[in-house]
């Protein structure tokens, strides 16, 4: 994967520690913040789903996943990262796909996402969030 500036479109830095064989752009409102959904295979040949900086290709997120796995475009009003994964019972056909599972990821500490709540501008639904979860309030009316 090749990192590449914002405004003149050239690469800047080359990642090639992984091998990628899907990838999605999570866009934030700042684009700093922003990560790549990426399928990899690592050298044993197992596959994993990763959540990584766009800035410098970070890892914040691996799970390990069915050998057929795909990052679903994500939109900024779902609250989960979404997978698709294809699995098969056939231990004689492994490669074949019986079944497709979708699976959601999603953020497990309350502080954050509280925080990705308001950076949707979602306050009537942050300040539910925050009751729930005994949070404070103050962060969602300083916005």
């Amino acid at each position: 994967i090749h990192g590449i500036c914002y405004f003149t479109f050239s690469i800047i830095q080359t990642f090639s520690e992984v091998n990628v064989l899907e990838a999605v752009l999570l866009d934030e409102d700042d684009p700093m913040s922003s990560q790549f959904l990426i399928t990899v295979l690592d050298p044993s040949g197992d596959r994993y789903f990763e959540m990584r900086s766009v800035r410098a290709f970070q890892q914040h997120y691996r799970l390990k996943v069915a050998d057929f796995c795909l990052p679903m475009d994500h939109h900024e009003s779902q609250d989960s990262i979404m997978i698709v994964e294809g699995t098969s019972e056939d231990v004689l056909r492994p490669n074949s796909i019986d079944k497709l599972r979708v699976r959601g990821i999603t953020e497990g500490i309350p502080e954050v996402r509280l925080e990705r709540i308001l950076r949707r501008n979602k306050f009537t639904e942050a300040e539910k969030f925050a009751d729930t979860f005994g949070l404070s309030k103050e962060d969602v009316y300083k916005r």
